[in-house]
Protein backbone atom coordinates (compact mmCIF):
# COMPACT_ATOMS: atom_id res chain seq x y z
CA UNK A 1 0.00 0.00 0.00
CA UNK A 2 1.11 3.34 -0.81
CA UNK A 3 0.55 6.61 1.47
CA UNK A 4 0.42 9.80 -1.01
CA UNK A 5 1.02 12.65 0.07
CA UNK A 6 -0.29 15.52 -1.60
CA UNK A 7 1.02 19.15 -1.19
CA UNK A 8 -0.84 21.75 -2.97
CA UNK A 9 -0.18 25.10 -3.08
CA UNK A 10 -2.94 27.54 -2.37
CA UNK A 11 -1.37 30.39 -4.29
CA UNK A 12 -0.10 32.39 -1.42
CA UNK A 13 2.47 30.94 -0.12
CA UNK A 14 1.46 28.17 1.99
CA UNK A 15 0.88 24.33 1.10
CA UNK A 16 -2.50 22.45 2.26
CA UNK A 17 -1.81 18.49 2.72
CA UNK A 18 -4.05 15.49 2.25
CA UNK A 19 -3.19 12.22 2.46
CA UNK A 20 -4.60 8.75 0.71
CA UNK A 21 -3.70 5.50 1.00
CA UNK A 22 -3.38 4.14 -3.58
CA UNK A 23 -2.77 0.01 -3.90
CA UNK A 24 -0.82 -1.60 -6.22
CA UNK A 25 -1.26 -3.77 -8.75
CA UNK A 26 0.81 -6.20 -8.22
CA UNK A 27 2.80 -7.83 -5.29
CA UNK A 28 6.45 -6.51 -5.82
CA UNK A 29 5.40 -2.98 -5.12
CA UNK A 30 3.96 -3.78 -1.19
CA UNK A 31 6.55 -1.65 0.23
CA UNK A 32 5.14 1.38 1.84
CA UNK A 33 6.40 4.96 1.00
CA UNK A 34 5.08 8.61 1.04
CA UNK A 35 5.70 10.71 -2.62
CA UNK A 36 5.35 14.33 -1.94
CA UNK A 37 3.10 15.70 -5.19
CA UNK A 38 3.00 19.63 -5.93
CA UNK A 39 -0.18 20.40 -7.42
CA UNK A 40 -0.98 24.69 -8.21
CA UNK A 41 -4.62 25.61 -7.19
CA UNK A 42 -7.02 25.95 -9.83
CA UNK A 43 -7.84 29.50 -9.06
CA UNK A 44 -5.29 30.88 -6.73
CA UNK A 45 -7.01 34.00 -5.75
CA UNK A 46 -9.54 32.22 -3.40
CA UNK A 47 -9.21 29.16 -0.74
CA UNK A 48 -12.89 28.61 -0.21
CA UNK A 49 -13.01 25.71 -2.53
CA UNK A 50 -10.17 23.88 -1.60
CA UNK A 51 -10.82 21.13 0.48
CA UNK A 52 -13.76 20.21 -2.20
CA UNK A 53 -11.02 20.50 -5.16
CA UNK A 54 -8.64 18.25 -3.10
CA UNK A 55 -11.52 15.56 -2.19
CA UNK A 56 -12.27 15.42 -6.01
CA UNK A 57 -8.63 15.04 -6.82
CA UNK A 58 -8.11 11.99 -4.26
CA UNK A 59 -11.26 10.48 -5.21
CA UNK A 60 -9.24 10.29 -8.98
CA UNK A 61 -6.71 8.39 -7.63
CA UNK A 62 -7.43 4.30 -8.24
CA UNK A 63 -7.06 2.27 -5.48
CA UNK A 64 -6.20 -1.42 -5.76
CA UNK A 65 -9.78 -2.88 -4.54
CA UNK A 66 -10.97 -1.00 -7.97
CA UNK A 67 -10.68 -3.67 -10.75
CA UNK A 68 -9.98 -0.47 -13.03
CA UNK A 69 -6.69 0.65 -11.18
CA UNK A 70 -4.48 -2.32 -13.02
CA UNK A 71 -3.60 -1.64 -16.09
CA UNK A 72 -4.72 -5.19 -17.56
CA UNK A 73 -8.28 -3.73 -17.41
CA UNK A 74 -7.85 -1.42 -20.03
CA UNK A 75 -6.56 -4.15 -22.56
CA UNK A 76 -9.66 -5.65 -24.34
CA UNK A 77 -12.05 -4.22 -27.13
CA UNK A 78 -11.89 -0.70 -27.98
CA UNK A 79 -13.35 1.59 -30.07
CA UNK A 80 -11.59 0.79 -33.26
CA UNK A 81 -10.35 -2.59 -32.50
CA UNK A 82 -9.74 -5.18 -35.23
CA UNK A 83 -12.15 -7.68 -34.28
CA UNK A 84 -10.85 -10.60 -32.53
CA UNK A 85 -7.63 -8.66 -32.00
CA UNK A 86 -8.52 -7.35 -28.49
CA UNK A 87 -7.07 -9.11 -25.32
CA UNK A 88 -9.54 -11.17 -23.24
CA UNK A 89 -9.28 -12.68 -19.71
CA UNK A 90 -7.85 -16.24 -19.42
CA UNK A 91 -8.23 -16.31 -23.03
CA UNK A 92 -6.54 -16.35 -26.24
CA UNK A 93 -7.79 -13.80 -29.01
CA UNK A 94 -7.81 -14.79 -32.61
CA UNK A 95 -4.66 -15.86 -34.37
CA UNK A 96 -3.54 -13.64 -36.79
CA UNK A 97 -0.23 -13.68 -38.97
CA UNK A 98 2.56 -10.47 -38.27
CA UNK A 99 1.36 -7.33 -39.69
CA UNK A 100 1.95 -3.31 -38.45
CA UNK A 101 -1.73 -3.70 -37.39
CA UNK A 102 -0.73 -6.77 -35.34
CA UNK A 103 2.48 -5.61 -33.89
CA UNK A 104 4.45 -6.14 -36.47
CA UNK A 105 7.29 -9.46 -36.24
CA UNK A 106 8.58 -11.97 -39.11
CA UNK A 107 6.26 -11.92 -41.62
CA UNK A 108 5.92 -16.09 -41.45
CA UNK A 109 5.37 -15.89 -37.74
CA UNK A 110 1.62 -16.34 -36.16
CA UNK A 111 0.65 -14.58 -33.15
CA UNK A 112 -1.99 -14.90 -30.68
CA UNK A 113 -2.20 -13.17 -26.93
CA UNK A 114 -4.25 -12.94 -23.88
CA UNK A 115 -4.31 -11.57 -20.54
CA UNK A 116 -4.23 -14.19 -17.53
CA UNK A 117 -5.96 -13.44 -14.52
CA UNK A 118 -5.46 -15.97 -11.58
CA UNK A 119 -6.09 -16.42 -7.75
CA UNK A 120 -3.95 -18.31 -5.68
CA UNK A 121 -5.74 -21.35 -5.57
CA UNK A 122 -6.26 -21.04 -9.71
CA UNK A 123 -4.79 -22.64 -12.84
CA UNK A 124 -5.14 -21.97 -16.33
CA UNK A 125 -4.54 -25.35 -18.82
CA UNK A 126 -3.36 -24.21 -22.14
CA UNK A 127 -4.35 -26.77 -24.93
CA UNK A 128 -2.26 -26.42 -28.22
CA UNK A 129 -3.52 -28.28 -31.26
CA UNK A 130 -0.39 -28.14 -33.72
CA UNK A 131 -1.64 -29.01 -37.87
CA UNK A 132 1.09 -28.58 -39.50
CA UNK A 133 4.28 -28.62 -37.49
CA UNK A 134 6.32 -25.30 -37.24
CA UNK A 135 9.87 -24.61 -37.02
CA UNK A 136 9.38 -22.88 -33.67
CA UNK A 137 7.02 -22.75 -30.88
CA UNK A 138 7.23 -20.70 -27.95
CA UNK A 139 5.09 -19.76 -25.15
CA UNK A 140 5.84 -17.07 -22.23
CA UNK A 141 4.18 -14.63 -20.39
CA UNK A 142 4.81 -11.11 -19.17
CA UNK A 143 3.81 -8.53 -16.37
CA UNK A 144 0.85 -5.92 -16.70
CA UNK A 145 4.10 -3.64 -18.55
CA UNK A 146 5.11 -6.02 -21.00
CA UNK A 147 7.81 -6.90 -19.45
CA UNK A 148 9.35 -10.36 -19.95
CA UNK A 149 8.97 -12.37 -16.62
CA UNK A 150 12.14 -14.21 -15.59
CA UNK A 151 13.25 -17.31 -17.67
CA UNK A 152 16.38 -18.00 -16.26
CA UNK A 153 15.57 -18.79 -12.42
CA UNK A 154 12.31 -19.61 -13.26
CA UNK A 155 9.94 -21.20 -15.63
CA UNK A 156 8.50 -18.23 -17.01
CA UNK A 157 8.58 -19.33 -20.92
CA UNK A 158 8.77 -22.55 -22.51
CA UNK A 159 9.66 -23.54 -26.46
CA UNK A 160 9.00 -26.57 -29.04
CA UNK A 161 12.00 -28.37 -27.51
CA UNK A 162 11.08 -27.58 -23.85
CA UNK A 163 7.76 -28.76 -23.80
CA UNK A 164 5.73 -32.50 -23.55
CA UNK A 165 3.71 -32.88 -26.32
CA UNK A 166 0.72 -35.71 -25.06
CA UNK A 167 -0.21 -39.03 -26.99
CA UNK A 168 -2.75 -37.19 -28.63
CA UNK A 169 -0.50 -34.66 -30.27
CA UNK A 170 -1.80 -32.00 -28.22
CA UNK A 171 0.93 -29.58 -25.99
CA UNK A 172 -0.74 -28.90 -22.43
CA UNK A 173 0.57 -25.94 -20.41
CA UNK A 174 -0.37 -25.16 -17.30
CA UNK A 175 -0.41 -21.69 -15.88
CA UNK A 176 -0.15 -21.22 -12.39
CA UNK A 177 1.76 -19.52 -9.11
CA UNK A 178 2.78 -22.74 -7.84
CA UNK A 179 4.68 -26.18 -9.45
CA UNK A 180 1.76 -28.75 -10.20
CA UNK A 181 3.82 -31.63 -10.38
CA UNK A 182 3.66 -31.64 -14.07
CA UNK A 183 5.37 -31.56 -17.60
CA UNK A 184 5.02 -27.69 -19.30
CA UNK A 185 4.57 -25.99 -16.09
CA UNK A 186 4.91 -22.00 -16.66
CA UNK A 187 5.29 -20.01 -13.40
CA UNK A 188 3.17 -16.41 -12.78
CA UNK A 189 6.30 -15.86 -10.38
CA UNK A 190 3.31 -14.36 -7.97
CA UNK A 191 1.92 -12.24 -10.70
CA UNK A 192 -1.65 -12.26 -10.16
CA UNK A 193 -2.48 -10.94 -13.80
CA UNK A 194 -0.22 -10.82 -16.78
CA UNK A 195 0.34 -10.94 -20.81
CA UNK A 196 0.30 -14.75 -22.67
CA UNK A 197 2.19 -14.82 -25.51
CA UNK A 198 2.05 -17.70 -27.52
CA UNK A 199 4.02 -17.85 -30.96
CA UNK A 200 4.50 -19.85 -34.33
CA UNK A 201 7.09 -19.55 -36.67
CA UNK A 202 7.17 -20.94 -40.14
CA UNK A 203 9.22 -20.92 -43.35
CA UNK A 204 6.05 -19.66 -45.30
CA UNK A 205 2.75 -19.00 -44.64
CA UNK A 206 0.83 -21.57 -44.48
CA UNK A 207 -2.90 -21.89 -45.76
CA UNK A 208 -5.22 -20.98 -42.86
CA UNK A 209 -6.83 -24.20 -43.07
CA UNK A 210 -3.12 -26.12 -41.35
CA UNK A 211 -2.99 -22.58 -39.07
CA UNK A 212 -2.67 -23.98 -35.05
CA UNK A 213 -5.68 -23.41 -32.52
CA UNK A 214 -5.04 -22.53 -28.72
CA UNK A 215 -7.44 -22.62 -26.07
CA UNK A 216 -7.71 -21.40 -22.54
CA UNK A 217 -9.86 -23.04 -19.62
CA UNK A 218 -9.38 -21.71 -15.67
CA UNK A 219 -9.49 -24.48 -13.24
CA UNK A 220 -8.91 -24.65 -9.63
CA UNK A 221 -4.91 -25.60 -8.85
CA UNK A 222 -5.79 -28.48 -6.55
CA UNK A 223 -8.13 -30.20 -9.32
CA UNK A 224 -5.38 -30.08 -12.24
CA UNK A 225 -4.78 -33.52 -12.59
CA UNK A 226 -8.11 -33.97 -13.29
CA UNK A 227 -8.28 -31.71 -16.82
CA UNK A 228 -5.23 -33.65 -18.04
CA UNK A 229 -4.84 -36.88 -19.60
CA UNK A 230 -4.30 -39.64 -17.10
CA UNK A 231 -1.07 -40.71 -19.20
CA UNK A 232 0.31 -37.24 -17.65
CA UNK A 233 3.85 -37.46 -16.38
CA UNK A 234 4.99 -36.38 -12.81
CA UNK A 235 8.07 -33.43 -12.38
CA UNK A 236 9.76 -34.35 -9.02
CA UNK A 237 11.19 -30.72 -7.17
CA UNK A 238 14.92 -32.40 -8.00
CA UNK A 239 13.97 -32.56 -11.72
CA UNK A 240 12.28 -28.60 -11.27
CA UNK A 241 15.34 -27.80 -10.07
CA UNK A 242 17.62 -29.60 -12.66
CA UNK A 243 15.42 -27.73 -15.47
CA UNK A 244 15.48 -24.74 -14.37
CA UNK A 245 19.81 -25.20 -14.01
CA UNK A 246 19.59 -25.78 -17.34
CA UNK A 247 18.10 -22.86 -18.22
CA UNK A 248 20.42 -20.48 -16.80
CA UNK A 249 23.24 -22.04 -18.04
CA UNK A 250 21.50 -21.47 -21.63
CA UNK A 251 20.65 -17.80 -20.31
CA UNK A 252 24.63 -17.29 -19.53
CA UNK A 253 25.35 -18.86 -23.12
CA UNK A 254 22.98 -16.23 -24.73
CA UNK A 255 24.47 -13.12 -22.72
CA UNK A 256 28.24 -14.49 -22.94
CA UNK A 257 30.86 -11.88 -23.71
CA UNK A 258 33.38 -12.46 -25.70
Amino acid sequence: MLSLLIKRHSGRGRYRESQSDIGFCTKEDKAANRIPIAISDCDPGTDSDSDAEMSWFIAKIPRAHEPEACAGSYHGARAGSIPGIAFPRNAFNTINAASGATGGGQSTNLYAGGVFELAPDEALIIENHIRLKPQYIGFQVGNLWGESIDYANQVGSLNGHQTTVDADGIIRIVLAHNDPGVPNWVDTTGHREGFMTPRWTYSETPASEDWPTITARKVLFSEIRKHLPKSTGTVTPEERRQQISIRQRHVQRRYRVF
